[in-house]
């Protein structure tokens, strides 16, 4: 499989929000079979695939939190909880 259906898999196995993005007609029929697929439970990552993944948190890599959205004094809770 693909890099990218790997670390869809990955945030979707998580319960991340995802949004894939592309151009390519390719790519994009891949996102959706990869979604589709997660959603029927015919595509799974294995445990041991998951753990290796989650292993890199200790990595650089972009993860919005919302800490910049934040208003003086609102904690992460408060922001996400607040609808």
């Amino acid at each position: 499989r693909a890099e990218a259906t790997v670390l869809l898999l990955w945030a979707l196995q998580r319960g991340t929000a995802v949004i894939p993005k592309s151009v390519s007609a390719f790519h994009l029929r891949e996102n959706f079979e990869t979604l589709n697929g997660f959603r029927n439970g015919s595509l799974r990552l294995s445990q041991r695939a998951v753990a290796e993944l989650d292993a890199l948190k200790n990595q650089p890599f972009r993860y919005i939190t919302g800490a910049k959205f934040l208003r003086p004094g609102q904690t992460l809770e408060q922001f996400w909880s607040e609808g």
